[in-house]
């Protein structure tokens, strides 16, 4: 299966999948939760965090 998903995406993308790899490697989701409300709200970074 995940090589199946693995040649899917190369041919999707017209790259290889450690280059997919290396640039999802920058993106970072944060994820803030109301306890109260319960509303989530989702942040994602496209660069790394330091």
């Amino acid at each position: 299966m995940a090589l199946c998903l693995t040649k899917v995406i190369e041919q999707e993308k017209q790259t290889t999948i450690q280059k997919v790899v290396d640039d999802l490697k920058d993106v970072w989701t944060v994820t803030l939760k109301d306890e109260i409300s319960g509303n989530t709200m989702d942040l994602i970074i496209n660069t790394k965090p330091h």
